[in-house]
């Protein structure tokens, strides 16, 4: 549960683009890693319920750092970013007023989102993007599962029976089972989105044991190689 938890707390931090090769339009071309494409022009549609007119930032992360991409103005809660050069695909988010901020998947060009300035994430809803409606599915049940076992843990810390503990460890137990299976569901049923490959690449791979035949320091070659070999296949 902790890893999963730390890989969607991360995931936001993570060099996203060297693993699919989706890098942001500012670097050179010349750079198998970073390509910007010319002659096709983004369009992002926001509206946000209860938001003022305001001035909001479409920014990318690279490197740990997050950097401006873009600018809108909300009219009324609704605001359009849009360019002539097509944004280079990876995580993005839109920073509003008082620090408040969400995140997009950009590998389409052209799509619209809408949600509620008091609930940013748990209202949000696509039009057009096959990529953010299964993230923030995911993003939503993770967050559910991760408020559950923060109230399971504060009633563990409060507990002195032996019995309820074990309740409560069970119970977190299972929570994380849950989660756990959620995922991979979740990979499974969306293998061809980027959100995808991003938790597979930031996913601990596990490592077959060596064949009992091996001593131990044969046992270790065995399973470098065998580390070589998922990193080579995945």
């Amino acid at each position: 549960m902790k890893k999963i938890l730390f890989t969607i707390l991360s995931i936001f931090i993570i060099n996203t683009c060297l693993s699919q090769g989706f890098l942001p339009n500012y670097q050179d071309k010349k750079n198998k890693f970073f390509k910007s494409e010319e002659g096709s022009s983004y369009k992002i549609e926001g509206e946000i319920v209860g938001l003022q007119d305001t001035s909001i930032i479409l920014a990318y992360y690279f490197g740990g750092k997050q950097y401006a991409s873009d600018t809108a103005y909300s009219d009324g809660g609704k605001f359009i970013f849009s360019g002539e050069k097509k944004l280079g695909g990876g995580m993005y988010m839109i920073v509003l007023p008082n620090q408040q901020y969400f995140d997009l998947v950009v590998s389409e060009q052209k799509f619209s989102f809408s949600t509620n300035i008091n609930s940013l994430i748990k209202s949000m809803k696509f039009n057009n993007s096959k990529e953010n409606t299964p993230f923030y599915e995911y993003l939503n049940f993770i967050t559910e599962k991760q408020q559950e076992v923060s109230e399971l843990k504060k009633k563990l810390q409060n507990t002195t029976d032996k019995t309820s503990k074990e309740i409560l460890q069970d119970a977190i137990k299972f929570v994380d089972e849950d989660v756990k299976s959620y995922s991979t569901l979740f990979k499974k049923e969306n293998s061809n989105i980027f959100f995808t490959k991003v938790l597979q690449a930031s996913t601990e791979p596990i490592i077959p044991d060596g064949p009992d035949t091996l001593n131990k320091q044969e046992k270790q070659i065995y399973q470098e190689c065998q580390l070589i070999i998922i990193n080579l296949t995945t």
